[in-house]
């Protein structure tokens, strides 16, 4: 089942001035239900501003990005069809109904100043009517402690601790599962692993697996490490200057190495070379 298209995304920053940039050159995108889609380039390729189009932090310029949302479509603005909405019209805050992300830095998803259980049930009830009650109540806190005991990291026993006291690998575990816990429509993951140490970024890598394939989550993940891109996910997308070049899925992404991922790049990106920070990745 078609979960999101993108038709002829773009995106150009500081238009008409000295310091214009085309930064998303007419993209189109079909994704699929369940997809795992990997997605490289080097600096600038227009990987980041795709992700924030899709969650709205941008806006597009032209273009649609169509979501097919089993619910809420009624309120979202521009129904389409009997779920397909055009998320493309709708202000950030809106999407987030539909579009969860992880950022780089691990301080993004998470409030420090609240605590975790706190953290956990702004994610659970996000989309949802708020009532007069008791803020978290018994079969809620029953509902956090088993979320948080999968991640073997002993937060279930600190569930009122502050989150500004937790390391980084933990706070970032802590907001992909924040992300996860109500099945959102498309998960988007910028680099999610990159400011981890190895052995962490590891582990929250294995935890993404597990919680995208359990639910069967639509997910988009930039990474700069080209390995982590064959690796992971069933599809893999390659852009440049704002373009997608390449595209591998399938048996033809699983049977793909590094070198033929540089050999691709070069020869449909004019000759030009990815960074070292990519290539030791």
């Amino acid at each position: 089942m078609l979960m999101m298209q993108i038709k002829q995304a773009r995106k150009t920053f500081n238009p008409g001035t000295v310091n214009e940039k085309r930064a998303i050159a007419g993209v189109d995108l079909s994704v699929e239900e369940g997809d795992f889609i990997t997605v490289i380039g080097g600096n600038g390729a227009g990987k980041s501003t795709l992700l924030n189009l899709i969650s709205g932090t941008y806006p597009l310029d032209s273009g649609e990005i169509l979501l097919n949302s089993g619910g809420g479509a009624g309120d979202a603005g521009g129904v389409l069809a009997d779920r397909f909405i055009n998320i493309g019209r709708l202000p950030e805050h809106k999407r987030a109904r539909y579009v969860a992300r992880v950022f780089q830095d691990p301080m993004m998803g998470t409030c420090g100043g609240m605590e975790i259980q706190e953290n956990l049930a702004l994610a659970y009830r996000r989309g949802k009517p708020r009532t007069l009650r008791w803020a978290i109540g018994k079969s809620e806190k029953e509902l956090y402690h088993n979320a948080l005991k999968r991640l073997d990291l002993g937060l279930e026993s600190r569930m009122s601790a502050k989150v500004k006291l937790l390391s980084g690998g933990q706070r970032q575990a802590l907001t992909l599962l924040m992300a996860t816990l109500q099945r959102p429509d498309v998960l988007l993951l910028d680099e999610h692993t990159a400011a981890l140490d190895p052995k962490t970024a590891a582990r929250v890598q294995k935890l993404t697996t597990e919680l995208t394939e359990e639910s069967n989550i639509t997910t988009v993940m930039i990474t700069h490490n080209m390995r982590d891109a064959i690796k992971y996910g069933n599809r893999l997308i390659m852009m440049n200057e704002g373009n997608i070049i390449y595209e591998a899925r399938g048996q033809e992404k699983a049977a793909l190495k590094v070198e033929d991922l540089l050999r691709k790049f070069e020869s449909n990106a004019g000759g030009q070379t990815l960074s070292d920070r990519m290539i030791l990745g």
